[in-house]
């Protein structure tokens, strides 16, 4: 499901934003360690981690000020796709590092199908 979201956000990415992505990739490999080749064994890794960041982290301007690839893909054809919640919330999420706290706290239960984490930052 997230996977076919994410195919027609790229493919909405290469049409409305034209060669944004490829200014991206030379601006993500050349900060993470020199570009990648399809013999790498890493490849997929890192080419999987420079979409994740093309579309969701990485800003430029736009209409409502910075806004990401998914942000302006929302603006524009928001109302009219499937998982709208699914992209929104993935647009809103917040990278860390986090460490696993438990199934409860001291005072009250964490409800169910929840954990606590704490972010390390």
């Amino acid at each position: 499901m997230i996977q076919q979201l994410i195919d027609q956000l790229l493919a909405w990415s290469a049409a409305q934003l034209g060669n944004d992505i490829v200014v991206a990739r030379k601006e993500y490999f050349g900060r993470t360690g020199g570009d990648v080749h399809e013999d790498d064994r890493s490849f997929e890794a890192r080419m999987q981690g420079f979409f994740n960041w093309y579309l969701f982290d990485r800003r430029t301007q736009g209409d409502r000020g910075m806004q990401s690839p998914a942000q302006k893909f929302l603006q524009e054809k928001g109302e009219t796709i499937f998982d709208r919640e699914l992209l929104v919330g993935a647009t809103q999420s917040r990278l860390s590092i986090y460490s696993y706290v438990g199934h409860r706290t001291l005072l009250r239960r964490v409800p169910d199908g929840m954990v606590r984490v704490r972010d390390a930052f």
